[in-house]
């Protein structure tokens, strides 16, 4: 329970973090944690591999052009190609997803 009320309040966390960086509705947030954080931000989510998978990188950069995105990536992992060029922040003062961070698309 404790991992999961961790886990719970990083999403919260994120997701104020986000909001303080310009991430606001409408929106959209990919990313391994994009689910919760997306719930949590009021964004819309999309995942471009997985179970999940609801989205297109062609879809994402067309989204971008109108909408703040962000991308979450996992600690020692690279952002997708598509963000690689995006504005990279860490997401400090985290429990449980130490290490994570945000690719923000331009304004």
């Amino acid at each position: 329970m404790q991992v999961s009320a961790a886990g719970n309040g990083d999403y919260t966390r994120i997701a104020a973090d986000l909001l303080t960086l310009g991430v606001r509705p409408p929106c959209l947030i990919t990313g391994r944690l994009a689910t919760p954080i997306g719930y949590e931000a009021r964004c819309t989510s999309g995942q471009t591999a997985g179970h999940n998978r609801n989205a297109t990188r062609t879809a994402i950069l067309q989204t971008a052009r109108s909408e703040p995105v962000a991308v979450l990536v996992r600690p020692r992992h690279r952002p997708p190609a598509y963000a690689r060029t995006w504005t990279p922040l860490p997401l400090p003062g985290l429990r449980r997803h130490h290490g994570y961070r945000v690719y923000l698309s331009p304004r």
